[in-house]
């Protein structure tokens, strides 16, 4: 939770600053559900993003009863 704190402090409020709370609230939505949950390379998803992790599992085969094996890297789609 601090890293994720630490993050928007560095990415998103100490680079502007908004004339309400509620500018605020809207930039810090953008951020969160447009950027930070969505893009941004996750440590835990092997330095992808979520929506190439899921694609890299939507694109794998997968026989009955096996888990499923990650799709190669250059099928994914750009984090960016």
């Amino acid at each position: 939770m601090e890293s994720f704190h630490a993050s928007l402090q560095k990415e998103l409020i100490y680079r502007q600053s908004w004339a309400t709370r509620q500018q605020a609230r809207t930039a810090v939505f953008g951020y969160i559900e447009g950027f930070y949950n969505r893009r941004r390379r996750h440590s835990r998803l092997g330095m992808l993003c979520p929506v190439a992790f899921e694609a890299r599992h939507a694109l794998a085969p997968r026989a009955p009863g096996a888990s499923r094996a990650p799709a190669p890297a250059e099928n994914l789609k750009s984090c960016a």
